[in-house]
């Protein structure tokens, strides 16, 4: 039994690689397919680390080892208005607005595991540091930001979500 479900699950993952690699598929819409998937697994990772230190709970899901999406001020803008108050459009950048917020919650999560777990519990000088050194990444954080995203004097939902 067990070698014919093995036979199945390798037919099942050469059919996957096949769809990727078959050439009715250009290299952009392989491109866009892995985009999808670094994003949807960069987006379970925000959800699952707000999720436990919401409930104070262990973090659910380690840090992807996909890299964190990367962005170009140049592309994917687009105009945010503060509905339902009037006031003046701002350019928004989606994709500067995910890759800072990858970043924010991979120091949110280490945080999280270290809060929450049981070893660092018992030796808080150590946790002490480990705190203290993330906290001296998130005191110059916003610094780091994308220029984009530093608006001064505008409430826009993407730094109201990241301040």
């Amino acid at each position: 039994m067990s070698g014919q479900t093995g036979i199945v699950r390798t037919r099942r993952r050469d059919r996957r690689r096949k769809l990727l690699s078959d050439s009715d598929f250009g290299p952009e819409a392989v491109q866009s397919l892995q985009k999808v998937q670094q994003r949807t697994i960069w987006s379970l990772f925000i959800a699952s680390t707000v999720f436990s230190t919401a409930f104070e709970a262990s973090q659910t899901m380690p840090v992807p080892q996909l890299p964190c999406p990367t962005s170009k001020c140049s592309r994917d803008t687009g105009q945010w208005l503060p509905y339902p108050q009037s006031g003046q459009s701002v350019v928004f950048h989606p994709d500067c607005f995910f890759e800072t917020a990858c970043l924010l919650f991979t120091d949110a999560a280490v945080i999280n595991d270290l809060v929450s777990s049981v070893e660092s519990k018992r030796d808080f000088p150590l946790l002490k540091a480990k705190i203290d050194v993330v906290h001296k990444r998130l005191m110059t954080w916003f610094e780091g930001m994308p220029a984009c995203l530093q608006i001064d004097g505008a409430a826009c939902p993407h730094t109201i979500t990241l301040q």
